[in-house]
């Protein structure tokens, strides 16, 4: 049975969630192993009370949410024909233990009923993340699999992504996410097996890439003397003939970046800028270190104009 939780406000919204504790469908793609910013130890910390997933307020997060103001206005403006409203509802199957909070409902002249997703992004990210070779806008697979099970649990007939850019002006697309067999079953036994995994207290094995800062936060602070014997271990050898080997790839790509800079300074000599065609390429401003940070200094930082621009 899905239950329908309506909010008055961001507090009780909030406080809502932390009672529930559900798997929301913003982290639910973890659960498959597929979620770009939260790996499966990661929410299994936090959903175990462990270690509580960072909710700091970022940059990129306040302006998703400054921007969702815009979104019933964009989504009106897109399809006029269209009853739009902001949902105001936390929905929850309390069975598997997944929730979600839609952000839009939309519905038809015919009386159809759909769930919007609004993300606001980045213009460099989304040409890369979301433009496809051919031009056509798809949501990248987190968001899908996202869309696709608030979709499920608001009892929505059709399920979209509405995606914000702003710039200059304001871009906005919407774009349908068909419904894809068998993926919200996945998700229920997924989110089934993960929180008989929380009950038992047994973690997911890391992702040594995505837990790399989080495995040395847990384990920041060595005991003094303790040794653990790692003799039969075969993974020993191999890791530190592949740190080694990194080590020394590592040093010729640092060197190879000097000699870019040297070239790039002779070029330049006392000029400040390098144009191509009258735009600006490169910079190599003047940075002074001041003499509390370390000893007093100076050096001059490159940096390319196309890679400023994408950042």
């Amino acid at each position: 049975m899905i239950e329908s939780h309506p909010y008055a406000s961001t507090e009780q919204w909030l406080e809502m969630r932390r009672a529930f504790n559900d798997v929301t469908a913003s982290v639910a793609p973890a659960l498959l192993g597929v979620h770009p910013y939260v790996t499966a130890l990661q929410l299994f910390l936090d959903k175990s009370g462990m270690l509580p997933l960072d909710d700091t307020d970022t940059p990129m997060m306040r302006r998703g949410r400054l921007v969702e103001k815009l979104g019933v206005d964009l989504i009106k403006e897109a399809r006029p024909e269209w009853a739009v409203v902001k949902a105001g509802v936390y929905v929850r199957d309390p069975e598997r233990r997944l929730g979600c909070t839609p952000d839009f409902e939309v519905i038809t002249p015919s009386g159809l009923r759909g769930n919007v997703q609004f993300k606001s992004v980045e213009r460099g990210v989304f040409e890369r993340g979301w433009r496809g070779e051919d031009g056509s806008i798809e949501p990248p697979l987190w968001v899908g699999i996202q869309t696709a099970l608030e979709a499920y649990l608001t009892g929505a007939d059709f399920a979209m992504v509405g995606v914000c850019r702003i710039g200059h002006g304001i871009d906005f697309d919407l774009i349908e996410v068909p419904r894809t067999d068998g993926l919200v079953e996945r998700l229920q036994e997924a989110a089934a097996g993960f929180w008989e995994a929380v009950a038992k207290k047994e973690p997911p094995a890391p992702d040594y890439i995505g837990d790399a800062g989080l495995l040395s936060t847990i384990f920041a602070t060595p005991i003094a003397g303790k040794a653990v014997d790692l003799t039969g271990n075969n993974r020993v050898g191999f890791l530190a003939a592949e740190d080694e080997l990194l080590a020394a790839q590592l040093k010729g790509v640092e060197e190879k970046r000097k000699a870019v800079k040297a070239e790039i300074l002779d070029l330049l000599r006392d000029a400040e800028l390098g144009l191509v065609d009258g735009e600006i390429i490169v910079s190599a401003k003047k940075v002074e270190v001041p003499a509390h940070q370390r000893k007093a200094s100076s050096y001059r930082k490159v940096v390319w104009k196309k890679r400023e621009a994408e950042a």
